[in-house]
């Protein structure tokens, strides 16, 4: 068994050196880069080396993109459990987003003044292009 463990750990140690499985396990979505801190006698003695070094190796160990989609993934086998904040699981095992119901029912309908604004810089858009030889809405002929 400790050797299991030896063997993980010292995998994730090889992925953080060399970035192997970065490309292959990308994760989409929004996160906060965390940038590396330099040790120095300010940030040792006001304790903000520890908590800035801590974040940052809690977002850019080895295998961090894999495990978060494993953990994901066995969550949601095994225990039901969606690890997203706005996505619940629907008829059929169909897993929706709150921001589609609310788009659909007209919840966040940001009023007629909103779309008339962006129908207008649409259509100057459109005809600065076309003085420019180019277009971007085209109308079907269907």
């Amino acid at each position: 068994m400790s050797a299991l463990v030896i063997l993980f750990l010292s995998g994730s140690l090889i992925d953080s050196c060399f970035n192997l499985t970065e490309s292959k396990f990308q994760l989409f979505g929004y996160s906060k880069p965390v940038e590396d801190t330099l040790l120095s006698i300010n940030t040792w003695f006001d304790r903000s080396f520890q908590d800035k070094k801590n974040d940052y190796i809690n977002n850019n160990f080895g295998g961090r993109n894999f495990l978060v989609r494993l953990n994901n993934q066995v969550n949601y086998t095994f225990y039901d459990k969606i690890n997203v904040w706005d996505v619940f699981k629907g008829k059929d095992d169909y897993l929706f987003s709150e921001a589609f119901f609310k788009n659909f029912s007209g919840e966040d309908y940001k009023g007629n003044h909103f779309v008339d604004s962006i129908h207008l810089r649409l259509v100057k858009l459109n005809s600065w292009l076309k003085d420019r030889g180019s277009k971007l809405i085209c109308k079907s002929s269907a």
